[in-house]
């Protein structure tokens, strides 16, 4: 599982996530500085870790 979400976003707090962010073997946690709307303001950033993500667990053809 790929967890990347903003610090500054209301919506969701923080606390919600923390769980996963202490497996390492099922998720990959990625705190950033946005809020709400993280992806249209920081997408470069964020696409960093998917790719990454993906990497690591897809497999290639």
């Amino acid at each position: 599982m790929l967890i990347a979400r903003g610090k500054n976003d209301q919506a969701f707090p923080t606390a919600w996530a923390e769980p996963y962010e202490r497996d390492p073997k099922t998720s990959d946690y990625h705190l950033l500085d946005p809020g709400r709307f993280a992806l249209e303001t920081h997408g470069d950033e964020i696409a960093k870790p998917m790719r990454d993500f993906l990497g690591k667990h897809v497999a290639k053809k």
